[in-house]
């Protein structure tokens, strides 16, 4: 009888989950669609140094299953299915899956052979069994998902138990004094987050994903920061509309007048109207807390 009510009780919260975040979770959707448009002209996003260096992190082996969520338009996907037996890709969004299907047909760099599904899933549900995956790989996901423990607790259920890892990927800054004027520029930049990670720092970082992960089932156990240069203006490709044009401004006047301190940092240096700086981001592995009594 507890269990039945157990069970009755865990359904209705999904019910309330889906209902409360509709409205969210639609518009996050539509925001990924017209990103698809330009997504691939996002030049760090595929940089090949950086995925390389994911790629050594991650440390995957030639009979993995991998998953890759929020895949965007896949290019680390493509660039994981060489070093895997099998890889499958999800988006929220069903034109994001299209570009990446047909990045993958026409790509030289991705095995096809070794794809196995590229589909549009919502990582809150995900439609895998359970303990299917050997690497879950989430760049540059979490922090637009809706419910991060619940997206968490669905990575850890298909995820394998006793030699299974997830690993994340973030943008973190590289001083607890940039944080402010980081968080004002990705508010203006990305309206998609649901979930600010903007006032990650390399002071912090290590303690805030442990809490999210242990609160999932999962435990933090080890990380990386990395920096890649990139193009603000590249970046901002990602900014679509009237809008956009305005907040694009906005975003390098920001740069621009920032301390010298942060410059520095960052290694800021014009060229021409846009502006070059290093892009620090952080890797960071989790396995399932069962792992730790096999």
């Amino acid at each position: 009888m507890h269990l039945r009510v157990d069970t009755y009780l865990l359904r209705l919260k999904d019910i309330i989950f889906d209902i409360v975040n509709s409205i969210p979770y639609n518009r996050v959707k539509k925001i990924f669609d017209q990103r698809s448009e330009v997504l691939d002209e996002v030049e760090w996003l595929r940089d090949k140094e950086l995925l390389n260096v994911i790629k050594n992190f991650v440390d995957p082996e030639d009979s993995d299953r991998l998953l890759d969520v929020a895949t965007g338009t896949g290019a680390l996907l493509s660039y994981f299915s060489c070093y895997v037996q099998e890889a499958h890709g999800i988006d929220i969004s069903g034109k994001m899956v299209a570009k990446t299907q047909k990045n993958v047909l026409n790509s030289d760099e991705a095995c096809r052979d070794n794809m196995a599904s590229i589909t549009v899933q919502d990582v809150h549900n995900l439609e895998f069994p359970k303990n299917y995956f050997d690497i879950i790989v989430c760049r540059n996901g979490l922090h637009h998902f809706i419910g991060i423990k619940k997206a968490l607790m669905e990575m850890r259920r298909v995820l394998k138990k006793s030699t299974g890892k997830i690993v994340i990927v973030e943008g973190i800054a590289l001083n607890e004094n940039d944080v402010a004027l980081w968080r004002s520029i990705l508010e203006l930049k990305d309206p998609a987050r649901r979930n600010s990670f903007a006032t990650l720092h390399s002071g912090n970082y290590e303690a805030f994903f442990a809490q999210l992960l242990i609160k999932a089932g999962l435990h933090y156990e080890r990380s990386r920061i990395y920096c890649v240069d990139r193009s603000v203006k590249n970046w901002l490709r990602g900014i679509n509309g009237i809008r956009g044009v305005k907040y694009k401004h906005r975003i390098m006047q920001l740069l621009r007048s920032a301390p010298e301190e942060f410059k520095m940092r960052y290694n800021m240096r014009e060229k021409g109207d846009d502006i070059i700086m290093v892009h620090p981001v952080v890797m960071i592995q989790a396995r399932d807390t069962l792992t730790e009594e096999v």
